[in-house]
């Protein structure tokens, strides 16, 4: 490391770091340890790097959340229904196997039907279950878990919902 210029090591590093807080919190970070917004990160020396990648870390270390914290982003099984009911009007939900074979894996294809008046609008969506996507209580129950993982994702599709639902996700 000549004159003190930053290795190849710390600017993939904070290039990482800079991606998950994003350009805002980066140039904050930047003012905060006495640099210019918006400095390239290869102009910097390795130990300006180091104060960056240091309060970088704290930052994204800072917003670690718990499995609860994270599980509060999603949406499920009972609220999509809800909401279905109340802003689709007449609307009718199909399941169909698609497959289910010797190695476990099922797969449910669901339809999601919204009539208004003569316009009829489909959304549909697959959902899949198999031993090594479920948690140990559910594995007796593969045909159930790929049925409502089908039928989420066809009703989020339908209520233009872009949150992921816990179900596509636990089981």
């Amino acid at each position: 490391m000549e004159n003190g210029t930053i290795t190849d090591k710390q600017l993939r590093y904070l290039a990482y770091l800079k991606s998950r807080v994003g350009n805002a919190k980066y140039n904050e970070i930047l003012q905060k340890v006495g640099l210019q917004e918006n400095v390239e990160i290869s102009k910097l020396t390795s130990e300006e790097a180091g104060r960056v990648i240091d309060e970088l870390r704290n930052l994204v270390e800072g917003t670690k959340q718990t499995f609860e914290d994270k599980m509060r982003d999603y949406i499920d099984f009972e609220t999509l229904l809800k909401e279905a009911h109340k802003h689709l009007g007449n609307f009718s939900i199909e399941t169909e196997l698609v497959n289910m074979t010797e190695s476990e894996l099922i797969i449910f294809k669901a339809t999601v039907k919204v009539k208004d008046g003569d316009i009829e609008r489909i959304f549909t969506a697959h959902g899949d279950a198999h031993p090594s996507n479920v948690n140990e209580m559910m594995k007796k129950h593969l045909l159930r878990v790929a049925e409502s993982r089908a039928v989420v994702r066809a009703l989020r599709f339908a209520l233009g919902v872009g949150k992921t639902a816990k179900e596509e996700i636990e089981g």
